[in-house]
Formats: C-alpha cells, sequence, structure tokens
C-alpha cells in the first residue's frame, strides 16, 4: 500500500495530467536505460528500500537482505501503470486514492468482525487486501512519476497505512476469541514496523521495508489465512499460532529495519 511519497490534495484538469504522464513516461524511459541493480523504483527515491547506494546511479549492494514480497512490487507496478495514468487523467489524486484504500480497509474489517456468524465473510480478505495492494501502488506512483506531491500526501500514506492495518486485523478477534491477544500482538507489531521503516527516514537515513513482515507480507498471510479458514474451518484452532508467529516476525522486522537504517547513517557519517 517506499523515501516518504508526498502527494497533491487538488485535482488536475485532462490537459495538465497529459502534460504529467509524458513526463512521467520520460522518467521511466530514463529509470530503463540505469542497470537494474542501481535503480530501485521505491516512492520517491531511487536509493530507498532495501538497496544501499551511496550515490544515485552507482550499482547499489544488497545489505542484510530479507526476502519480502514487497520484492514483487516493481512488476506489480508495471501492470498497474495503465490504470494509473488513466486514474491521473481522469482528475482523482494520490490522497482520494489513499482515502478510498482507508475506507474500504475499515468497511472490510467490520464486516470480517461478523465472519464467525458468515464465514464466506473472510472472503473478503483475500479480495480486499489485493485490492488494496493495488491502491496503495497507484497512489504511490502518481505521487512519484506524475510529480503530484504535497507534504499532506506523504502524511496520509503512512498514517493511513497504520489505520488500515488496524482497521482489518483487530476485528479478526471477534472472529475467534481464543486468539485475541495474539492478534492485537500482530496488530501492534504491524504498526511497529511501519514506524520503525519511517524512523530511518526521520533520522536522516532512507525509509526502509525489509521484511520478513513487512506491510505486503501482513497481507499475504492474513488473506491466505481468511481464504483457507474458509474452505478448511478446522484452520481456525490455529489461528492463535498464526498470529503468535506473526507477531514475532514483526519484531525481526522492526530490528532489521532499524538496524539498515542505522548502518545506512553510519556509513554516511564516515563520508
Amino acid at each position: 500500500m517506499q523515501a516518504l511519497k508526498c502527494k497533491l490534495s487538488r485535482p488536475i484538469g485532462k490537459f495538465a495530467a497529459t502534460r504529467l504522464i509524458k513526463r512521467g513516461s520520460n522518467a521511466q524511459r530514463t529509470a530503463a536505460a540505469c542497470p537494474a541493480p542501481c535503480y530501485n523504483p521505491v516512492r520517491s527515491s531511487p536509493t530507498a528500500g532495501v538497496w544501499s547506494s551511496a550515490t544515485p546511479g552507482y550499482p547499489a549492494t544488497k545489505i542484510g537482505y530479507m526476502p519480502s514480497v514487497y520484492d514483487l512490487k516493481p512488476k506489480f507496478q508495471a501492470v498497474l501503470r495503465p490504470l494509473m495514468r488513466g486514474v491521473a487523467t481522469a482528475g482523482l489524486t494520490p490522497n482520494s486514492v489513499t482515502l478510498v484504500a482507508i475506507g474500504g480497509s475499515i468497511a472490510v474489517g467490520a464486516a470480517v468482525s461478523f465472519a464467525k456468524s458468515r464465514p464466506a465473510l473472510l472472503l473478503l480478505l483475500p479480495v480486499w487486501l489485493f485490492i488494496r495492494m493495488a491502491l496503495n501502488a497507484i497512489d504511490g506512483m502518481m505521487a512519484r512519476e506524475l510529480a503530484m506531491s504535497t507534504p499532506l500526501g506523504a502524511v496520509l500514506n503512512e498514517l493511513g497505512d497504520a489505520i488500515s492495518d488496524l482497521g482489518l486485523y483487530l476485528p479478526l478477534a471477534f472472529v475467534y476469541e481464543p486468539a485475541t491477544w495474539p492478534i492485537l500482538a500482530f496488530s501492534i507489531g504491524a504498526i511497529l514496523t511501519e514506524f520503525s521503516g519511517v524512523l530511518g527516514r526521520a533520522l536522516g537515513a532512507s525509509r526502509h521495508y525489509e521484511g520478513p513482515m513487512g506491510k505486503s507480507d501482513r497481507a499475504f498471510v492474513v488473506g491466505a489465512l481468511g481464504l483457507a479458514t474458509f474452505f478448511f474451518p478446522d484452520v481456525v484452532a490455529a489461528w492463535p499460532w498464526i498470529f503468535a508467529i506473526g507477531a514475532l516476525l514483526t519484531i525481526a522486522t522492526c530490528f532489521n529495519r532499524l538496524s539498515q537504517a542505522l548502518k545506512e547513517l553510519r556509513s554516511i557519517q564516515a563520508k
């Protein structure tokens, strides 16, 4: 749903959108000319995320790399890029896309809270989590590639992710009460992982997205769990263990993100 991205708070006309789209296409072609290791299309900085690079354009190396579903984001963005341009041409802003993701997450979470008596509602989880990832990718591309950025967008991006996670995951405690505490720990861990990623930026490093339990990883796990529980109801008995393991992995994610941010800062200070 990555330097902080920002977005415009006002819509743009079709003529302006067309010019911005052309500008975004030129930027995309420039990025494509750079060897893959030195270009990491993460929100708004070519050196943000799991890659570490002393200077943009120079080959990067992976430092303490931890695999994550987030690694698939560049390919996912490529598929969504035509849709993103259509959204921009229609006059929508990244902020409006972010607000749709937040509102949808809260609404889906509220519906899923009744899944104990209506198991079919669990199917909303994989469907909406996929849509939410698409919305997060679209608003990020609009902000970065079409120069639609404002400080308000940065706030909405980070705060929106936290609100969406809580709105989706906390209601799962109503589905299976024995998993309440592990679900609560998992939800708190989700917020802390994003805080740890942003903290690097606040300290002067880049925004970090290391795994193993980042936003995309959490979405995959919870979506798959909802799907599996619908088709195999006995899976719900394993929820306490699954969410407890997930909570532990969020702790590992916090450690990875903070340690990589500190390494990056030490590297900057050594120059």
